[in-house]
């Protein structure tokens, strides 16, 4: 056997690393390893690193005035984050009449909320001209996009999400809102030169530079927790070194929940263009949270003032099941607007699973069939 599947001694048991649990060690060599471990090593760069402010979006860009801090909603003891099975557990141990409350709750909130999208209608799919050269048969595979597993179906959609991003804001071909008054500054004589596409969660980075690359853009921003293999920007990387391109890549390995994006060094006095893919859970909250917290800061005593201004925010949120109350920005509204208290977070977010668990609506006799029973919206509901 080689080293790596030969069984350890008896008297050399290992375990796994303090730092890095995805390794193992010997455990009468604990001590001196986490001195040396590469992980602790490269945690402790970016920790020291201007972006880095431990938790600095867990707490969902609430004021106080919201009811977050001391004695507020973060130190509910009832609304503490539980985990899936738990959350399913507490949801199981509801009685008909609560269940049944909380599900017409849910249905009424859903309503109230509906007016407040933009433009309420079914998915739009959008093939942007910008995408136009990875949409033909057999491009994608000859681009920065092809890999062992590349599939057709995620160039259409991050396709799509340029598209909408573009739509949305009514960019021209200079970035600047073509509806808006235009401010000299952000002009920059009529080139991009000033703008960064910044990806969070960004994984092998696929969305990100096709946003680069689509709308000739000369920073490239990469945020993720994780290391990744057949990264999509390393073709950028290349044709950057052949002196085929002249621009800047910057691929962060931080954890979302730590990153402050206005004190990012390489983003200061600049316009960016925010999007993300596949943000599950809380991630999609604490995307909004740094880049809110950006948007709304106060210049410093020096005079700096972060990000110069924020273009554009695109984000595909999944895994709602997986939202957590800590992070979660939408604690005004929950509470105050929809009218539920913290604990009922748990419950909500688990039932957010249930619009893709697979289940078909139900028939019009299984309809008739609760109706004659006495099940109805709203009934066991509390006045």
């Amino acid at each position: 056997y080689c080293g790596n599947h030969r069984a350890p001694p008896k008297d050399k048991p290992r375990v796994p690393c303090p730092v890095d649990p995805t390794h193992d060690i010997f455990l009468c060599d604990v001590e001196k390893h986490v001195k040396i471990c590469s992980k602790a090593k490269q945690r402790r760069a970016v920790e020291h690193a201007g972006y880095f402010s431990k938790d600095a979006n867990l707490h969902g860009s609430c004021s106080k005035d919201d009811g977050e801090g001391e004695g507020g909603w973060a130190a509910t003891g009832s609304a503490a984050d539980l985990s899936s099975a738990a959350r399913r557990a507490k949801l199981v141990a509801l009685d008909a009449p609560a269940f049944l409350s909380l599900v017409a709750r849910v249905k009424r909130a859903a309503a109230a909320a509906l007016p407040l999208v933009p433009h309420p209608q079914e998915a739009e799919v959008l093939r942007p001209e910008a995408c136009r050269r990875w949409l033909a048969p057999g491009a994608a595979e000859r681009s920065h996009l092809a890999s062992r597993k590349f599939d057709r179906k995620h160039v259409l959609q991050q396709a799509s999400i340029i598209g909408h991003l573009i739509k949305a804001f009514h960019f021209d071909a200079c970035l600047v809102p073509a509806k808006a008054e235009r401010n000299h500054e952000h002009r920059n004589n009529g080139n991009n030169s000033d703008v960064s596409a910044v990806e969070l969660g960004a994984g092998k980075g696929h969305l990100g530079t096709m946003l680069m690359e689509s709308l000739s853009l000369p920073h490239l921003v990469l945020l993720d927790r994780g290391a990744f293999r057949f990264k999509a920007d390393r073709a950028l990387r290349h044709n950057n070194n052949n002196g085929d391109a002249n621009i800047r890549i910057d691929r962060i390995q931080c954890d979302l929940k730590d990153f402050v994006l206005g004190r990012m060094e390489s983003l200061q006095q600049r316009r960016a263009l925010v999007v993300g893919k596949h943000l599950c859970g809380s991630a999609t909250d604490m995307a909004i949270s740094t880049v809110l917290d950006n948007a709304t800061a106060k210049r410093d005593e020096d005079g700096s003032c972060g990000v110069l201004g924020l273009l554009g925010l695109g984000l595909s949120p999944c895994c709602h099941h997986r939202c957590t109350w800590e992070s979660y920005t939408g604690k005004f509204w929950f509470t105050q607007v929809a009218g539920f208290a913290p604990e009922d977070f748990q419950l909500v977010a688990w039932m957010t699973g249930w619009a893709l668990c697979g289940h078909k609506p139900c028939s019009a006799t299984a309809q008739q069939q609760q109706q004659d029973a006495g099940v109805e919206d709203g009934e066991g509901e509390e006045e």
